[in-house]
């Protein structure tokens, strides 16, 4: 009699335990839609979230999709981490020859910084909404500090210099209008990846805007990645230095080699 009282009492635990992890597992189920519900109706996916970077490689076609609200408006970016950034600017030294003068340090700033939009942005956006969301150049001047190894500088004239730089390279662009939206909610964006983006990890966040303020976001990771020849040049470059050199050596002697050949080729005819 007392066995079965035991198994009894212990039967009564184990369904206690039980109901007690539901409770818990339903809870966190609930807290997770919460959160989720938290980022608001807006997704978006990004096609290819992977590009290699090979030994043909000159840039990739990537395309943007996702759904919001209808009405709403779209902001895209596409940016790296905030990191510190070494420029070096060039004179003329004596009047006469140029060269370089100074190193300057801008920080922080994105190595890579992308902006799409469905109108435009000062016109969809409130200014606080731009500082607060790093949004358009002028977001990014009022956070920017940059020191020289010169003394003082003109900021507003050398951050202009930075965006000009960096425009050039095709590592930041403003692109207008450029998001395509249905009546559905639904929106796409067609992205031309610059060659000279350099592997890494970048964050893509889709912002939807209505009266002004962004009340949801969406973000996904496009990884940029060497591949094949690249990847094992990059590291031989950075983990057998003596082998990469002599590589290297090797190639520009062959390549010397073939052009002597082909030269010469051509001269006996």
């Amino acid at each position: 009699m007392l066995r079965i009282k035991h198994l009894s009492f212990m039967a009564v635990c184990l369904a206690g335990i039980f109901l007690i992890a539901g409770h818990s597992f339903a809870g966190a189920q609930t807290g997770v839609f919460a959160n989720h519900a938290i980022q608001g109706p807006v997704t978006c996916e990004i096609i290819p979230d992977e590009v290699f970077i090979n030994s043909f490689y000159h840039g990739g076609k990537l395309r943007v999709t996702g759904k919001s609200g209808p009405g709403d408006d779209i902001i895209v970016k596409i940016s790296s981490p905030p990191v510190e950034s070494s420029l070096k600017y060039m004179g003329k030294a004596a009047g006469l020859f140029w060269m370089k003068v100074g190193d300057m340090e801008f920080k922080p700033v994105s190595n890579v910084y992308m902006i799409y939009s469905t109108g435009k942005i000062d016109g969809i956006t409130s200014p606080d909404e731009r500082l607060k969301r790093w949004i358009g150049y002028d977001a990014l001047r009022s956070q920017v500090e940059i020191s020289s190894s010169k003394g003082p500088v003109d900021k507003d004239r050398w951050f202009n210099e930075f965006i000009k730089f960096k425009e050039k390279n095709r590592l930041y662009a403003i692109h207008e209008g450029s998001i395509v939206e249905d009546s559905q909610g639904g929106f796409s964006l067609d992205v031309d990846w610059p060659y000279q983006a350099p592997p890494g990890e970048y964050t893509l966040e889709a912002l939807a805007v209505k009266g002004g303020a962004v009340y949801a976001k969406a973000t996904q990771k496009l990884v940029i990645k060497s591949a094949g020849m690249v990847n094992l040049l990059s590291d031989l470059a950075f983990k057998s230095a003596a082998i990469y050199g002599l590589i290297a050596i090797v190639i520009a002697m062959l390549a010397g080699l073939l052009v002597g050949i082909i030269f010469k080729g051509g001269g006996g005819h």
